[in-house]
């Protein structure tokens, strides 16, 4: 997918999937996004007053590829989020948990990334 310039997105060092958004209105985990998000976002290429601090602190890990987790099986209200705002349900194929949330996953300390 080609993206668009945009002054808020930045490269990780050995990632391949996701961006780091430095844009203060986009709220994601960490400030990590994928190529599509980036595609659909009503932000890329808006020069705001000033941007969120690059490089990520450590320990900023990028979501979703743990290697415990499965296929998206439902979708979940979000109570914390502004709006009527659902977040992607997905199979956990680890022994303590059923089901997660890629916030959920990134935040557990039994978290696994995919080699």
């Amino acid at each position: 997918m080609e993206l668009l310039p945009c002054p808020s997105r930045h490269v990780l060092e050995n990632e391949s999937v996701w961006f780091f958004c430095a844009h203060p209105r986009v709220h994601s985990l960490h400030s990590l996004v994928t190529a599509e998000m980036c595609h659909d976002c009503r932000f890329c290429g808006d020069q705001p007053e000033g941007f969120r601090p690059f490089p990520p602190p450590p320990g900023c890990r990028a979501p979703g590829f743990c290697r415990h987790l499965g296929e998206q099986t439902a979708m979940r209200e979000c109570p914390s989020c502004g709006g009527s705002v659902k977040v992607k349900v997905f199979e956990c194929r680890h022994p303590r948990h059923e089901e997660t949330t890629l916030r959920e996953c990134a935040q557990w300390w039994d978290y696994e990334r995919r080699p």
